[in-house]
Formats: structure tokens, sequence, C-alpha cells
């Protein structure tokens, strides 16, 4: 309800103009997981199952405070990306049962997310076509002693984020 709400723009805000934001270029972040949204899936294969959207806030660099986006499947066959995030976050894991800790629970916690920039893509049920993305691809522990931001964020960065790496 909208009624009646009033607010004040500021002159920055008045200002403000729709942009478009360039990709990351591949390579590895160091990110802080700063949401995770309990969501069913839509897809008619796994419909009504469950899978977490978790935001990752890139931590250092040029690109830091650049989101990046994945999402975990929370179902037997499609564990994989839980099963990573579960090691890089700390915790033991073997084949058989586990319960899946509280997403509250991994809040701030720093991991490294290999990113890769995928093709434009096509839902094979509407035709609808998407443009090129960001794709998290892979999960591990961050060590702040060994990571260092890699030298194609650097160069894609002095580059206006074009990166000299083929798709």
């Amino acid at each position: 309800m909208t009624e009646g709400l009033r607010v004040n723009f500021s002159d920055k805000e008045a200002a403000s103009e729709a942009r478009s934001v360039e990709l990351l270029p591949r390579g590895e972040y160091h990110v802080s997981i700063t949401d995770i949204e309990l969501r069913e899936s839509q897809s008619e294969k796994n419909y009504g199952k469950p899978y977490w959207g978790i935001e990752f806030t890139i931590q250092e660099g040029p690109y830091a405070d650049r989101k990046a986006w994945t999402n975990c499947m929370l179902f037997e066959g499609a564990l994989y990306t839980l099963s990573q995030l579960m090691k890089a976050t700390g915790y033991d894991i073997t084949a058989g049962d586990f319960e899946v800790p509280n997403p509250y629970d991994l809040i701030g916690k720093e991991v490294v997310v290999s990113i890769v920039k995928q093709g434009k893509r096509s839902n094979k049920q509407t035709g609808e076509e998407y443009d090129e993305r960001n794709e998290v691809k892979g999960i591990k522990a961050y060590d702040a002693d060994t990571f260092k931001v890699g030298a194609t964020q650097k160069a894609a960065a002095k580059s206006g984020g074009k990166s000299n790496l083929l798709p």
C-alpha cells in the first residue's frame, strides 16, 4: 500500500539512469556469502524440489562489492554445489546422510568462487533467449595467506572490464 507515501529524492537519486553492468572476467574471487533464499524448483523435471539461491559479494580487488549468484540444489542427484559449499565452509562431507545447516549460519562466511562467462542461452520450452551472464562454477575454502587477486581480474579492470581470455 503506497497511497499517501511520500519520498524525498536527493540530487544524485533524481539524476539516476539505467546503466549496463559489464560481466566479470573469468577467474577466482574472494567472496562473502551475503544472502541465501530457500526456493522451490519450477522445472518440469524437478518441480517443487528445494534449492538455495545464494548471493555472494566480492570482497577485494578491482571488482570489490560486485555481486555473483548461484543456485545450490538440495535434493539427491544434484548435490555437487552443496558438497563444495559445505567443504568450503568447514563441514566434513562423506557419502551418506547429512543434515543441511540453517542457511543463516552460512551468511558472512568467506569462500572463493570460480566464475566463468556463459554465452547466450535460450529456454528450451519457451524459446526465449537470454543475454550473456556470469556463472559460478566452483566453490572452495578461502585462505587469506594464499589467495591472491588474479592477474586476469587486474588486467580486465585496467582494460575497462574486457578480459583477454577466450570464451
